[in-house]
């Protein structure tokens, strides 16, 4: 599974206007990226931060039911607690690392709080993947014990994780860009919307 290294990525400072959708505890040093096809792992950021982790949503218009152009999870450790803020100013450091995702759908977990594939006892297995569904049946982002699952923008695809690392090669920051999947006409229309919204250059 992909990898997140913190030492070979060019940094560039982007500004978001991100929604605050609540917050959950990372009590170990990983933090696990999943497709919810068979609750299997599809990526995990090593060194992560343990403490609060923070839950934004940036959309391509601000509507609670526009599609999502990226999920964006931070540590208290970089923004403080509580949240008092609009737009953050962040020092992404872009990867060439992607995620693949079906079903629409992706979830980041603290490692002590996802359940694998390969767990034996089945209940547990069965009780998180229909926690999960639950979760998004009503909703494009829902915070979990320990995580949270999200709706992609525009379905399936493979997507690019960001992340802020801060002292120590500690990470602090990490994001799923819904929007750097361009490798059909859908996904550059939707890529276009978002670099217009970003007041960025368009992506292809």
């Amino acid at each position: 599974m992909p990898l997140i290294s913190h030492d070979i990525y060019p940094t560039s400072r982007t500004t978001r206007q991100l929604d605050h959708v609540g917050s959950f505890v990372a009590r170990s040093y990983e933090l696990i990226m999943s497709s919810q096809v068979d609750d299997w792992s599809v990526g995990r950021v090593t060194k992560a931060r343990t403490g609060s982790w923070h839950v934004f949503v940036e959309r391509v218009i601000a509507e609670p039911y526009s599609p999502i152009s990226s999920l964006v999870i931070i540590s208290h450790r970089l923004i403080g607690d509580p949240i008092s803020v609009n737009s953050i100013t962040m020092p992404w450091d872009y990867s060439s690392i992607t995620i693949s995702v079906e079903n629409g759908s992706i979830g980041v977990f603290d490692e002590e709080q996802f359940v694998h594939a390969d767990v034996d006892d089945k209940h547990r297995r069965r009780a998180f993947r229909t926690s999960w569904e639950a979760a998004l049946a009503k909703e494009r982002v829902k915070v979990m014990d320990g995580g949270v699952v999200c709706k992609t923008g525009i379905g399936d695809g493979a997507y690019r994780v960001d992340v802020v690392v801060g002292e120590g090669g500690w990470v602090v920051g990490l994001q799923v860009d819904f929007a750097s999947d361009t490798s059909d006409e859908w996904g550059k229309k939707f890529a276009k919307e978002v670099a217009e919204r970003r007041g960025t250059i368009v992506p292809y």
